[in-house]
């Protein structure tokens, strides 16, 4: 997360849409998200695996609370549980971005290119996590 909010394309969405500078944008946008809400979850996130590995053993860290109330807006505290939830939220904010702002500006330019950056980056993540470990030298296939 941090090389995507390091990203030259993501200084429009490092802080929530200012009402000075888009008086209607919160009438417009329904779902608004930035990059600082997004390191919230993210931080929460990392918290949660980390008490949940400490209290309850690496398997809780996944699922330690009802899919209910793993997502952004929750009273109990908000926080990702995967890596395509994040991707989720950084495709809604780009989105959003295009929605508001027309095609050929500076911002739609912005949220094209930091979409991207982020698909690509996040899904070498998954990637790297889902993919089977090397087999053993010499060991047969199952």
């Amino acid at each position: 997360l941090a090389a995507i909010v390091a990203h030259d394309d993501a200084w429009p969405f490092r802080q929530g849409v200012s009402t000075k500078q888009a008086p209607d944008y919160y009438e417009v946008v329904k779902d608004p998200i930035d990059l600082s809400m997004i390191q919230r979850c993210a931080r929460a996130a990392a918290q949660r695996v980390a008490n949940s590995s400490a209290s309850f053993g690496a398997h809780r860290a996944l699922n330690p609370i009802p899919s209910s109330r793993r997502r952004l807006g929750g009273a109990q505290g908000t926080y990702y549980c995967s890596v395509a939830m994040l991707l989720a939220d950084l495709c809604r904010m780009c989105e959003n971005c295009r929605f508001y702002n027309g095609e050929g500006t500076t911002y739609w330019d912005c949220a094209m290119r930091l979409e991207n950056y982020a698909k690509n980056k996040l899904n070498a993540i998954a990637v790297r996590k889902v993919a089977p470990p090397a087999a053993a030298a010499g060991a047969k296939p199952a």
